[in-house]
């Protein structure tokens, strides 16, 4: 003899609702603000000393302007090599937001000093 067993009623399964993507937004790290702020130090820095270079040459504008010029390339050409991490910026990197001060601040000095040495006719010159 065949015994009827019932069929089970199936259960609803609760569906979750789906999850809301979190709202766009910029996210900036206080290391990495630290550190555009070094870079914007630096740079001003490296402005008022070259500025201050030209004053105390007696250099006429376009000298002037090419110090600034010089010396701001120099920071940005080196703190870009540090930014990038590339060989030898280690000793900086381990400073933190340091490294991009001083990267700055050495490579404004490196650029000043080129434009010096590009341009020591002229102040040979005005010497003699």
């Amino acid at each position: 003899t065949a015994t009827f067993t019932p069929t089970p009623e199936p259960t609803t399964t609760p569906i979750p609702e789906p999850l809301q993507p979190p709202e766009p937004g910029v996210r900036i790290a206080i290391s990495e603000l630290q550190m555009l702020a070094s870079l914007l130090t630096g740079l001003t820095a490296v402005l008022v000393l070259s500025l201050v270079i030209g004053q105390k040459l007696q250099a006429d504008r376009s000298q002037q302007v090419g110090w600034s010029l010089w010396g701001l390339a120099g920071a940005l050409l080196l703190y870009n090599y540090f930014g990038l991490g590339l060989p030898g910026t280690a000793v900086f990197a381990n400073l933190g937001s340091w490294g991009g001060l001083f990267t700055t601040l050495f490579g404004g000095v490196i650029g000043i000093a080129l434009y010096w040495v590009s341009n020591w006719g002229l102040y040979v010159k005005r010497e003699t």
